[in-house]
């Protein structure tokens, strides 16, 4: 069962974007739960998937990396004005750049 629209939880960890982009990723991101269950084993692949061409279509720009998951480490190095680490949702935490 997808998420609930009502029942999310946001909170950005670290950012670097302009409030708008943020404000789309967070957006998108949110639309993401939409499409699977965060229990599956496979929903993290899709909630990135969906949120990576979702970036590609709206910004115009190529190269856009989606991280979803429960625990991972990372160290990246991005672009100006293009990274952000937040939750959606207990249990899911995304890294976009």
């Amino acid at each position: 069962m997808a998420k609930d629209s009502n029942n999310f939880k946001i909170v950005v960890f670290s950012e670097d974007m302009t409030d708008e982009r943020l404000e789309m990723t967070l957006n998108l991101a949110k639309d993401a739960m939409g499409i699977s269950d965060p229990s599956i084993p496979t929903a993290m692949r899709i909630f990135a998937d969906h949120i990576r061409a979702r970036l590609v279509t709206m910004t115009g720009k190529k190269g856009w990396n989606v991280i979803c998951g429960r625990n991972f480490g990372s160290f990246v190095t991005h672009e100006l004005r293009t990274y952000a680490y937040f939750t959606v949702c207990p249990g899911v935490n995304i890294l976009v750049w």
